[in-house]
């Protein structure tokens, strides 16, 4: 067979554009669809081109049954057939990159990474297990990541040589792999395929699963050799890597490792979802919210509810600390009998200039009107209780006495008074000080001029009151 070039047109209607990729078995070509002015990927596999006409009629049949896979995480196989004596599948065209593009970017994939492409690729080989059909090539080139609205969506590619279990959707019997063609990629293959095995399930490809997580989370092969010999000899072996004696891994992720890749079918995973459930739970991410939500069972619009909520709690608190400001406020205040509003005096007493603090008198309870309005008769003067002590009269000083005797008390004290009507508790009033006792006088001055007299005999001597 020539080899392929640019420019040339496969089966009169796909025109060959440019060489994607290639693999063991066929190149990966970006082509047009010559009919449909489409862009599409064609897989040509020229490897298969000599195995005779039987091995093609069984591609064939097991292409259309991939073709009839109806999943978001299983690439559309739009068209496939013989040109010649090469067979050629026509797939849709993905924009994103390969797991193998950004394993060579990235080096290793975190968990919460690596949870959502093992959670969709078993998604895609279950709905594939359920056809009746088996991968037998997963491998990260084989696993493509696509943007999708924000987030990604993983797609399992190539099942150009998927293995039917079963007879296929048209009701065709598979046929078997001759003897010496050894079909997939020898470091994901499982045992029982290097061994041959035409009894091939699903747990082939969650062993092939198995490897490709262990690669993303420590960025090598759990199972590596210097030739293809050793490869598959240490596949075939009963030993297995730990992965935690390798790198930093998820608890419980040695486990799962040695499950998925366990040497008897038995001892592995029985579905898909069973291994990707036990993966997402140790990452840590089996409660996370899924990817996609059914309308169905949807939460109304949460969004709207949740931002209305802190506004409603800010107002709240303003209100609140309104409401207790003006309330600090109102104690404050108190209502002379003048009717004017001022400050109440401080439990010290007012302080006027040249004569001290003064006293503080005892507060009143004083009703308010319906209006606000003092009733008649409120700031009348108290009258004292029946068995209470008549107050005592002030005391006066004389008025050539130096010192000034303290203001009395007005006879019609204040009493404070909150707006709202209710009487202010003032604290307990000091005890007024006790008056400063005068000095004593002295006799007048003229008494003393002079402050001396005569005795019976005529002498002088002083006067005893001028001493």
């Amino acid at each position: 067979m020539k080899e392929l070039q640019p420019e040339q047109v496969i089966d009169l209607r796909y025109r060959l554009i440019r060489v994607m990729s290639e693999g063991t078995f066929g190149t990966v070509w970006l082509a047009e669809h010559l009919a449909l002015r489409s862009v599409v990927v064609l897989k040509v596999l020229e490897q298969l081109s000599v195995a005779g006409e039987d091995l093609r009629q069984r591609f064939l049949r097991e292409a259309r049954a991939a073709a009839a896979l109806r999943s978001p995480h299983v690439v559309q196989i739009l068209d496939c057939g013989v040109d010649g004596e090469t067979p050629y599948i026509a797939m849709e065209l993905l924009d994103g990159e390969s797991l193998e593009q950004r394993l060579a970017r990235v080096g290793r994939l975190d968990t919460v990474e690596l949870e959502r492409v093992v959670r969709h690729v078993a998604r895609a080989i279950e709905r594939a297990n359920e056809a009746g059909i088996v991968h037998r090539d997963l491998k990260p080139s084989n696993i493509f990541i696509q943007p999708n609205d924000g987030e990604e969506i993983v797609k399992v590619l190539d099942f150009g040589i998927a293995k039917a279990k079963r007879g296929g959707l048209d009701g065709s019997v598979p046929g078997t792999t001759p003897a010496g063609i050894l079909l997939g990629t020898p470091h994901y293959m499982s045992p029982e395929h290097i061994q041959g095995s035409q009894d091939l399930d699903v747990r082939t490809d969650l062993w092939a699963l198995g490897v490709i997580a262990y690669e993303c989370l420590l960025g090598v092969l759990p199972f590596d050799g210097e030739s293809i010999t050793e490869v598959l000899t240490r596949i075939c072996s009963n030993e297995r890597p730990i992965p935690s004696e390798h790198g930093a891994v998820p608890a419980g992720f040695d486990e799962w490792f040695l499950r998925a890749c366990a040497a008897r079918p038995e001892d592995r995973f029985v579905s898909a979802k069973q291994a990707a459930e036990a993966f997402s739970r140790l990452c840590d991410v089996s409660e996370r919210a899924p990817t996609v939500v059914p309308a169905a069972v949807a939460p109304a619009p949460r969004a709207a509810r949740v931002g209305k909520r802190p506004r409603k709690r800010l107002v709240a608190r303003v209100g609140g600390l309104m409401l207790l400001v003006g309330g600090a406020s109102l104690w404050r205040v108190a209502v002379r009998p003048e009717g004017r509003v001022e400050a109440e005096p401080s439990a010290r007493g007012d302080a006027v200039p040249g004569h001290g603090a003064l006293p503080v008198s005892p507060p009143v309870s004083v009703p308010s009107g319906l209006d606000g309005s003092l009733p008649r008769g409120a700031l009348a003067e108290p009258r004292p209780a029946p068995d209470s002590d008549p107050p005592s009269p002030p005391v006066e000083l004389p008025d050539e006495s130096p010192l000034l005797a303290p203001a009395k008390p007005s006879a019609r004290p204040r009493s404070p008074v909150r707006a709202s009507g209710a009487a202010h508790v003032a604290p307990r009033p000091r005890k007024p000080p006790a008056p400063a006792a005068a000095p004593p006088t002295r006799p007048p001055v003229a008494t003393c001029d002079p402050p001396w007299d005569l005795d019976s005999e005529g002498r002088p001597r002083a006067k005893p009151e001028c001493l």
